[in-house]
């Protein structure tokens, strides 16, 4: 049914549009992925409450909508594309930003990948062929993802769906995780195509995240995924945002992929759709590196940080 722009094709796993509980996954407005033939699917990661996410989400879907020679995804309902599914989580507790509350939320991540398994596992594509998934995921967003693949690979699918890509974007993921022998590890590998944007920028993945992960039980000060690109040979594609110009600054930072003219750029040839060269942003740096051995060093005095308000 035709809805208007930003407000389509939602898929809701939250009881209300900021805070609230966990949910089954319900067809929230727009069309149903049922008996589509190829669709992207975006999740977002902490503290990302409807009202804005709308917004990032459109933001970015519109930019990587122009990519292409001819349309990628959807920029709108019905438009000619890949159809595009926008996955809302209840990744925002009451709008409390504190390491107890991403403790929560690192803990909530495992059932929200439970619950949009159980949803996709009820679907099938055109004619009973599968539907082809590609995944684009941002930082808490991205563990939703990998436990998602991980349901996926360890439960019997009665639904016809297969995850053919996906996009991992600061990711907030231990790099632990996902090493071989541990519980993430096989779900990384399921899928053919698999895509990390990171950045050592990332100042919410540095000093924010380790902290809060280990309140989570995940080990001591863990370095996330999204930070170091680790570990490397797990990845298709590896992409290195850490001198990358974007918002006014050097290097993306932890809230700059939504809208950020080379994470687009990146996500579309991850589609594999070809690329409108003329259309595609140049990811060299504007400055040049200082001659070797005369990088200042710094140091910092040992303190506590409070985990950040910024979207994980």
């Amino acid at each position: 049914m035709p809805t208007p722009d930003g407000y389509y094709n939602e898929l809701w796993a939250r009881s209300q549009p900021a805070g609230g509980e966990l949910t089954d996954v319900t067809e929230h407005s727009g069309d149903s992925i049922n008996g589509k033939g190829e669709v992207v699917l975006l999740i977002h990661g902490y503290n990302a409450p409807v009202k804005s996410q709308r917004e990032e989400y459109q933001a970015f879907i519109e930019d990587v909508a122009s990519k292409g020679i001819r349309p990628i995804i959807a920029p709108s309902f019905g438009a000619p594309g890949f159809p595009v599914f926008k996955f809302f989580w209840p990744g925002d507790w009451d709008n409390m930003f504190s390491a107890a509350a991403y403790m929560q939320m690192v803990c909530r991540a495992p059932k929200v990948g439970d619950r949009l398994e159980q949803y996709l596992n009820t679907l099938s594509g055109p004619r009973g062929a599968p539907i082809l998934i590609h995944i684009i995921s941002h930082s808490l967003g991205n563990r939703v993802a990998l436990e998602l693949l991980e349901y996926i690979r360890t439960r019997a699918q009665t639904g016809k769906h297969r995850v053919v890509s996906y996009t991992l974007m600061a990711a907030a993921v231990p790099e632990n995780r996902v090493k071989k022998g541990n519980e993430l590890h096989e779900a990384t590998l399921s899928v053919n195509k698999r895509q990390v944007l990171y950045s050592r920028s990332d100042t919410v993945l540095h000093w924010a995240f380790p902290p809060g992960e280990m309140l989570a039980g995940e080990g001591f000060l863990p370095t996330a995924i999204g930070r170091s690109g680790e570990p490397s040979p797990l990845w298709t594609d590896r992409r290195d945002f850490s001198e990358i110009p974007t918002g006014g600054h050097i290097g993306y930072r932890h809230s700059d992929y939504w809208r950020g003219e080379v994470s687009a750029d990146e996500a579309a040839k991850q589609l594999g759709v070809p690329i409108n060269p003329q259309l595609v942003s140049s990811a060299a740096p504007t400055h040049t590196l200082p001659p070797q051995n005369v990088i200042a060093t710094k140091s910092f005095s040992e303190r506590v940080l409070a985990l950040t308000k910024s979207f994980l």
